[in-house]
């Protein structure tokens, strides 16, 4: 029988491939999260491909765009994740600037998902949840 991580995999796996990529890495990090990495000039296309997941996208490393997956939790029971990120664009306050970044996120299935974390990093940086484009996640711990 199949755990939530290894069904996520083969999952994305086959949409990814579907998709037409044909250099995918997924990773697992934990019972709770993989990494998928495609390359990066292909970003928006596996955006469009990881859609229906669970997913949070993660700054380019060595010109490959990644994505965390993340299953669907087994129960209600909230929990956090620490995530290390960047504030970019204009008006960043000084003491965010060309830093990198640590918080604390918790996430509270059936009101929010790992998918909600730029959102609320922009609230804690710029007051506003509308630059979570302006948040660049660098990994997840």
């Amino acid at each position: 029988m199949q755990t939530n991580i290894e069904t996520l995999n083969d999952a994305a796996l086959s949409r990814l491939t579907a998709a037409g990529f044909p250099t995918v890495n997924l990773m697992r990090f934990s019972d709770t999260m993989l990494v998928a990495s495609v390359p990066g000039r292909r970003r928006t296309q596996a955006e469009g491909a990881l859609k229906d997941f669970t997913c949070l996208p993660l700054g380019d490393l060595v010109g490959r765009a990644r994505f965390a997956l993340f299953p669907t939790p087994q129960d209600n029971t909230p929990y956090s994740r620490t995530v290390y990120f960047r504030a970019t664009g204009d008006r960043i306050p000084h003491r965010f600037a060309r830093r990198l970044l640590v918080d604390t996120v918790l996430i509270t299935p059936g009101a929010s998902t790992e998918a909600d974390i730029p959102g609320a990093l922009s609230f804690a940086v710029f007051g506003t949840r509308e630059r979570a484009d302006d948040i660049t996640i660098t990994r997840l711990a």
